[in-house]
């Protein structure tokens, strides 16, 4: 099996790496920690990314949206009837469900339509609008999990290889397609495991709830490794032997069933909440007030400028070179899948020249070889000409300026 929970977190940091140097760590700032930024954008800090990347992605589509009904009554006609729908479904209420399936078609296609033209007219739109396709292929494989879906956890898998490949994570993209080719085949080599993963138990369940299944790789990190690294763990003093291993794995049902009868003896349990944490009044209102503070950000920096044909940076405004080509990472990254196509995965090696070239890479400054500066010397003639007295602007600037000092 793949760590879905691990391929999620490959997936945000290939999803950072991509968007490097666009305005995207610029507008989450807006709402984290500048430190924090950076984490979401490698992946490690997935709840804060994942939160981080649905907001935005909801503020990008409500611009859109908005754009729409201010250009088409009709639309709008139409958006605000599915609202309606949708409240009084809320509500319990009777209303019919496929009227708003039919009208949901429509404001789809409506989208759709509208992005197909701002990508043909705007290479800054079209990135922006590849980047909330990748959170979208984040959002399926979370949905594909919490389901139990098994057919919808290889789709979001099979979707992943693409950004795997144009972000340069190779080693993932191979083995994501490894277990793309044998999972293909386990109906006609394991009909048993099959039939259990169709089933939805390819995930674990720790409660009963709806939407409640995990990777088996992230249950293995909340349990067995939070075991290891609590008290009483292995690396608390007690050693990474052999023996201290074999000593604690065989201990850890019997202590498992001793915390259970003291439960049981004592009438408490340890229980997880009826509501989920993201449904308290607590987080929705703050939802509530970092997503005002996107949607100040992005209207003031808007990616789907209707005037504006350039390929930038929508922060700092710093265009891209020619050779910058990370808004067709689909199709750079389907080249690379498909170069592995008849190739043994794990002996066939990738050139980092194949990957998409982003507009941080256009900007990555090369220092030449030719030069050796010597830095103390440097500090001294400096210390030298602030002890003689005051320069003046207008002198400095008389002298052409280079990347090294002439002096060298």
């Amino acid at each position: 099996m793949l760590g879905s929970f691990h391929t999620l977190m490959n997936l945000l940091g290939a999803i950072g790496t991509l968007m490097h140097d666009t305005g995207l760590a610029s507008i989450l700032e807006k709402i984290y920690g500048g430190n924090v930024v950076k984490l979401i954008l490698t992946g490690k800090s997935v709840q804060r990314a994942i939160r981080g990347h649905l907001l935005l992605e909801k503020c990008l589509n409500g611009m859109l949206v908005s754009e729409i009904m201010d250009q088409d009554s009709e639309f709008a006609d139409l958006v605000n009837e599915c609202e309606e729908t949708y409240t009084t479904l809320l509500e319990g209420k009777q209303a019919s469900r496929s009227d708003l399936s039919d009208k949901k078609v429509k404001v789809k296609q409506k989208l759709e339509e509208r992005k197909r033209g701002l990508a043909e007219r705007s290479r800054t739109s079209k990135l922006w609008l590849t980047y909330m396709k990748m959170v979208k292929v984040a959002r399926m494989l979370i949905l594909a999990d919490r389901l139990g879906s098994w057919s919808r956890h290889l789709s979001a898998v099979g979707e992943c290889l693409s950004i795997f490949g144009a972000a340069g994570h190779f080693n993932y993209l191979k083995s994501a397609y490894m277990y793309l080719q044998n999972m293909s085949n386990l109906e006609t080599r394991n009909p048993e495991v099959f039939r259990k993963f169709q089933e939805g138990f390819h995930v674990i369940r720790r409660t009963e709830q709806c939407c409640a299944g995990l990777g088996a790789d992230l249950v293995i990190e909340q349990t067995l490794m939070r075991s290891l690294k609590s008290t009483g763990g292995l690396i608390r003093g007690s050693g990474m032997t052999e023996e201290q291993r074999t000593l604690w794995t065989m201990s850890s049902p019997v202590c498992s069933e001793y915390n259970i009868a003291l439960q049981d003896f004592n009438h408490h349990a340890f229980t997880t909440s009826e509501q989920h944490k993201d449904s308290t009044e607590a987080r929705m209102t703050r939802d509530h007030l970092d997503l005002r503070k996107l949607e100040e950000r992005v209207q003031t920096y808007n990616p789907f400028s209707a005037d504006d044909e350039s390929f930038r940076n929508i922060v700092t405004g710093v265009e891209a070179t020619q050779n910058v080509n990370v808004d067709d990472l689909f199709v750079v990254g389907q080249r690379m899948v498909d170069k592995l196509v008849g190739q043994l995965a794990f002996t066939w090696s990738f050139k980092r020249k194949d990957k998409a070239k982003t507009l941080g890479d256009a900007h990555a400054v090369k220092i030449s070889t030719e030069e050796s500066i010597d830095t103390a010397l440097l500090f001294q003639r400096l210390i030298v000409i602030s002890k003689a007295g005051d320069l003046s602007l207008g002198d400095v600037l008389e002298f052409e300026l280079g990347p090294t000092p002439f002096a060298f």
